[in-house]
């Protein structure tokens, strides 16, 4: 049976590059600040490779597995992101000699204000 017709949303994800498959628009990070990342291991700052309002690709010296929970804020410590930013790691590969890309989702859309606070 040929279900295409019924335009349902894993027929329309079929006829998507995999590339292509984004939601939202990314802004490259090159006009961001870098940012700190607080997770159960520690914490890190890391530069914004891309953003959208829904996930960051971050680039950083240390990999971080899929699945780590991430707490998103300014490298700036008097500005803070209300209510807290917190980001899923979706994927990480190694990009370049010890650097990472690592590509998160966010646990809610980002909004103005956020935008502003991170740079």
């Amino acid at each position: 049976k040929d279900t295409r017709a019924l335009g349902t949303k894993e027929d329309d994800m079929d006829a998507i590059e995999p590339k292509d498959r984004r939601a939202v628009l990314r802004r490259s990070g090159n006009t961001i600040k870098p940012v700190r990342l607080r997770f159960e291991g520690g914490e890190i700052v890391a530069r914004v490779q891309d953003i959208t309002v829904a996930g960051i690709g971050i680039l950083t010296h240390q990999r971080l597995e899929p699945g780590t929970w991430l707490v998103v804020e300014s490298v700036e410590t008097t500005r803070c992101l209300s209510p807290e930013l917190r980001a899923e790691v979706q994927h990480t590969s190694k990009c370049e000699q010890e650097c990472y890309l690592v590509g998160c989702r966010f646990n809610r859309f980002l909004t103005a204000e956020d935008v502003m606070i991170l740079g």
